[in-house]
């Protein structure tokens, strides 16, 4: 096949990929106005309650896990206000977006294959390395980088909802072939970094999280955010050892351009990884109330 072809071949595929995404619901008001929230310089307490407020079943859902092990806090949260005095606004908002983005898709209707738990103690996880990689680097915002963890494999998601038969393709191949399930997606030609990127052009998510949903695999062909994109693909990283139960060694390390890139080094990537896993036990369980212990 000429190189003619295969690009043709390929923006079939990715105008199928469209189509099919098509399908998928429009994001709850609330979202957008969380999400324009971000790039606004003084959002304020008041602001945040004022958005989150609107839907009481947030508010409930958030309340839940401001109760959760995962912040321990030693008197009950019974409301808004102290929700968001006690957690931040900025960490609030960013789960507020994880809540309705939850609910965008019905559990019930997702493939088998698919592991809404597992999916989100991914992110969860993710999110967390983000943020304590952002402590090193002043460049970077750590609400920020918390975000883009919590939403990086959200192509993933998508894909689930709107091609099952292709999801359940994919991790056939992942186990029959024991190869992760990022490859097999592409084997099956639903790749989730590409279905982030439709995904974020339709829901009109910042330049910035577009990137990171598309490149996080690939840092370097980001062209504005490699940076970012890098500190992502470290902390999945981490992540997924800790997921696997398997060192360090047993698992490819990202290489040391992609950490530099991400404004760490080999020392950093364990300590972080000793930092996540003291906190393994509450990721999990803070997963658990977001999937309504699914």
């Amino acid at each position: 096949m000429t190189n003619t072809q295969a690009n043709i071949q390929a923006d079939h595929e990715a105008e199928y990929r469209i189509a099919e995404l098509e399908y998928l619901p429009a994001p709850s008001p609330i979202v957008a106005r969380l999400l324009a929230s971000i790039t606004e310089r003084h959002t304020t307490f008041e602001d945040i309650a004022s958005i989150i407020e609107s839907d009481a079943a947030v508010t409930s859902q958030l309340l839940r896990i401001a109760n959760s092990a995962y912040y321990g806090f030693r008197n009950e949260v019974n409301n808004l206000d102290k929700a968001v005095m006690l957690i931040g606004i900025r960490e609030v908002r960013n789960l507020c977006l994880a809540i309705c983005l939850v609910s965008q898709f019905n559990p019930q209707l997702m493939p088998k294959g698919f592991e809404l738990y597992t999916f989100w103690t991914h992110n969860l996880m993710t999110s967390f390395c983000c943020r304590e990689i952002a402590r090193k680097n002043q460049w970077l915002q750590q609400d920020e980088s918390y975000l883009m963890g919590l939403l990086h494999d959200l192509g993933r998601l998508a894909g689930a909802a709107a091609m099952p038969d292709r999801f359940n393709s994919a991790v056939l191949i992942s186990r029959k072939k024991n190869i992760p399930i990022s490859a097999a997606e592409e084997a099956s030609g639903m790749a989730h970094t590409e279905l982030g990127k439709w995904l974020a052009i339709k829901w009109g998510f910042p330049g910035k999280l577009k990137a990171v949903m598309r490149y996080h695999h690939d840092p370097l062909s980001s062209v504005r955010y490699s940076r970012e994109c890098a500190v992502v693909l470290i902390a999945a990283y981490i992540a997924r050892v800790l997921e696997s139960g398997q060192k360090t060694d047993d698992l490819q390390l990202p290489s040391p351009k992609i950490a530099a890139l991400a404004g760490i080094d080999t020392e950093d990537i364990d300590s972080l990884l000793g930092s996540a896993e003291k906190i393994q036990q509450e990721v999990s369980q803070l997963a658990s109330v977001l999937t309504g212990g699914l």
